[in-house]
């Protein structure tokens, strides 16, 4: 009898302990991680990155390998991280309203939003450690920033932190044009009213119920702001509203203003998606050379995937497809790494919409596309996929590719477009 009692004790105890070391760091599962933390009443921790994007690495490099972070991490939350592009993804990247990458989750144990960090925060792991800290006292939530605001209006930094960090990382557009206009009646400092002007106009022309460009365009004409980051981020905006109508002189005039701004990394950006443009659109097939010309003679260039699609777009406008082909194959071959954890899914896209875009059959965009699924089965990479086999006389698949996109759509512009493209396949 003692012996049993010895027994039921020391399973009690380690039941007991292993409840005490059960641990959530990173964890893939975030149905697990939700579950535990409600279990144990544990705040949460979600981290939703893409493959591609350049500060979700910087995190993984610089903070969340760090032991000291690891530790204050295990100790106060479970944590998940989420690649926000993935199809099984799709409930809980929509349920928060994730617009940019990296985008951190602060929630209590039920899954309820305490605040969100958007962006690469810098490798100081107690600089970063604190703002966590701080956005749990509440010293960071909008409620109390906006008090702080209410005494000092003239406070630029603080303004510019309300603006940026709690309205317009969060796409809330219109709190943000009503907080500009509070900012611009309250502030007598003029560096406050004219960045105070600039949200504004962000606000204005990216608010859904009444997308209004023409306070950018007053702002850019009234020659206010001088500093050149926020009069590229004002034709950058423009750029943006009049793709989404296809306006394709004005998208056109917004880019040939873009290309001539210097910022480091900018300016080519802006060449290589002019060029694209043109060559896309049939326009200014000169221009989208030379443009194609500046873009490949950058060092380094050779390696990035811009210059074999600008390239092989070059050499299609001059009717020569399969030079376009070739160059894009050997740009494959060469730079294309062996190990699939490492390769960029953009070579691959790259490839595909080239192949697509002149309606060519490509062996090579098939295996591709089948590669690019099997590393990310998002929608878009299963419509490219469904073109590609019908490019290759795949028609039936290439039906069945686009049927299985349908319970993931969420838009009626959506379904319309893949709903066109069933019937097309199906009529041909």
């Amino acid at each position: 009898m003692k012996t049993l009692v010895n027994i039921t004790l020391i399973f009690m105890l380690f039941v007991s302990s292993c409840k005490k070391e059960r641990t959530y760091y990173l964890q893939d599962d975030y149905n697990q991680v939700l579950n535990a933390a409600k279990q144990d009443n544990k705040l949460v921790f979600f981290d939703f990155y893409t493959i591609w994007c350049g500060g979700c690495k910087e995190y993984d490099k610089h903070i969340f390998t760090d032991s000291t972070f690891k530790q204050y991490l295990s100790k106060n939350f479970y944590s998940s991280r989420i690649n926000a592009e993935l199809v099984q993804n799709k409930t809980i990247t929509k349920k928060y309203s994730i617009y940019a990458y990296p985008t951190i989750i602060l929630a209590n144990s039920k899954g309820e939003e305490i605040d969100r960090i958007v962006g690469y925060q810098g490798d100081n792991i107690e600089k970063f450690i604190s703002l966590i800290n701080n956005i749990l006292r509440g010293k960071e939530n909008l409620r109390y920033l906006d008090s702080l605001y209410s005494i000092t209006p003239d406070s630029i930094e603080l303004m510019h932190k309300i603006a940026v960090e709690k309205l317009l990382d969060k796409n809330d557009y219109k709190n943000l044009m009503q907080f500009s206009q509070v900012a611009i009646n309250k502030s007598k400092n003029p560096e406050v009213n004219k960045e105070a002007r600039f949200f504004y106009a962000i606000g204005a022309i990216n608010n859904k119920s009444n997308q209004n460009p023409q306070p950018l365009k007053d702002l850019l004409n009234s020659k206010v702001l001088s500093d050149s980051g926020y009069i590229e981020e004002c034709n950058v905006q423009l750029l943006y509203f009049y793709q989404r109508l296809n306006k394709l002189d004005s998208i056109d005039h917004y880019y040939s203003v873009l290309i001539k701004f210097t910022r480091p990394g900018g300016h080519l950006m802006y060449v290589r998606n002019y060029a694209r443009f043109l060559y896309e659109n049939n326009r200014k097939i000169n221009l989208a050379d030379q443009l194609t010309r500046e873009y490949c003679a950058f060092p380094g260039a050779e390696a990035d995937h811009w210059t074999p699609f600008l390239m092989a777009h070059s050499a299609a406008k001059q009717n020569n497809i399969a030079k376009g082909v070739e160059i894009f194959d050997k740009w494959m071959d060469k730079y294309s790494p062996p190990n699939a954890k490492d390769k960029s899914q953009w070579p691959y896209i790259f490839y595909i919409e080239f192949a697509t875009y002149y309606h060519t059959s490509l062996k090579k965009a098939l295996e591709y596309a089948k590669e690019l699924e099997d590393l990310n089965a998002s929608k878009y990479n299963k419509k490219l996929l469904a073109q590609v086999l019908y490019l290759n006389n795949y028609k039936d698949q290439a039906v069945n590719k686009l049927k299985e996109i349908l319970p993931d759509i969420e838009t009626e512009s959506e379904k319309k477009e893949i709903d066109d493209l069933i019937v097309s396949y199906q009529d041909k």
